[in-house]
Parts: structure tokens; C-alpha cells; sequence
């Protein structure tokens, strides 16, 4: 045999042997690393400041594996000493958007935390990391203000890097017969 032909051979086992192996590492990777991720509250990551009673929840499962597909979900919400406050139960739904909050009413100035548990079209079920969400005064009111102090300097600052200084002028036509105008900035 030639060293050519020898050469060609031998390229063609490890191309072969090369390929196979890719093929068993990306299924692998692929199934691996299918996730749960992008958890979002009302559109948010990890927002502050909700003030809806029934806050909207969303994420996306992200997967390398042809045909992935969310089957149904399992969502819990819990309070800051851990208490669940809502379990969906599963779910068979694709849906992984809009999902409303169905549980106990939400405490103001509360941080909450939530997970999802997909079950894809194998079965296998993926669980996302937890995420957050804190709920605002919830409250109109002053007296939900009640205990509020002010942050900021006790007295005033009027130094060129913190305060602006701005120069307005205008021309003012008053109508006639009319002998008052304002002003309002």
C-alpha cells in the first residue's frame, strides 16, 4: 500500500470513529443540559415593588435535544419563613407564559420566592433555580407611609455638581382685554 492511500485510510477511521463519538457527546450534552431559566415576574427578573394581587409568572425551557417540549408544569410560590402560599399541582399545559397567581392573598413589603418544575415530552422533569419577587406597600393610602422617614441631607445644598441651574425666559402675549397670566413649570 501506498503512503497515500495509507494516509486516507487512516483519515477516514478517525473521521468515522470522530464522528461517532460526536454524536454520543452531543446527544449527551443535549439531554444534560436541558434547563429551566428566565424566570420572570410580571415581566420582571426578580422585581421589586409588585402590587398586583395576582401577579403574572413566566420562563422558558431552554434545551439542545430536537423536539423538546414542555408537557406540564408544577409552580410554588412560598413566603419568607418558607410557607408554601401557592402549589399549581401539575399541570398539563405547554404554557409557560402568562400564568396567574392563584394562591393566598400577598402580604405588602413581603419578598416571596417561586419555582417551576417542567415535565417534558419524555418525562423527565426539570426544576428551575428559585427566583424572587417582592411585593410592594400595596396601599394608596398615607397611612401606609405611617413609620416612613425621609432619606436625603439634612439641609439644603446648593453646590454647582448637585444642583442644576437653569435660565428660562419666555415672550408672553397676553389676549386682549386680559390683565393676568401664569407661568407653571
Amino acid at each position: 500500500m501506498s503512503y497515500k492511500r495509507i494516509l486516507a485510510v487512516l483519515l477516514s477511521a478517525a473521521l468515522l470513529l470522530g464522528s461517532g463519538l460526536t454524536g454520543l457527546s452531543r446527544k449527551a450534552y443535549a439531554e444534560e443540559n436541558a434547563v429551566i431559566q428566565n424566570l420572570k415576574t410580571n415581566g420582571r427578573v426578580n422585581p421589586i415593588g409588585i402590587d398586583e394581587l395576582q401577579p403574572e409568572f413566566s420562563w422558558q425551557m431552554v434545551s439542545n435535544a430536537v423536539g423538546a417540549a414542555q408537557k406540564a408544569y408544577h409552580l410554588v410560590v412560598t413566603d419568607e419563613s418558607g410557607a408554601v402560599v401557592w402549589d399549581s399541582g401539575e399541570v398539563e399545559s405547554a404554557a409557560s407564559v402568562g400564568i396567574v397567581y392563584e394562591g393566598e392573598a400577598l402580604k405588602p413589603a413581603t419578598v416571596y420566592t417561586w419555582s417551576v418544575t417542567v415535565t417534558d415530552q419524555k418525562g423527565d422533569e426539570l426544576t428551575s433555580e428559585p427566583a424572587t419577587f417582592e411585593t410592594s406597600l400595596m396601599d394608596t393610602t398615607f397611612a401606609s407611609w405611617d413609620g416612613a422617614q425621609w432619606i436625603g441631607a439634612s439641609e439644603l445644598s446648593l453646590d454647582a455638581a448637585s444642583k442644576a441651574v437653569f435660565h428660562i425666559s419666555a415672550d408672553v402675549q397676553l389676549a386682549e382685554g386680559s390683565n393676568t397670566a401664569s407661568f407653571i413649570l
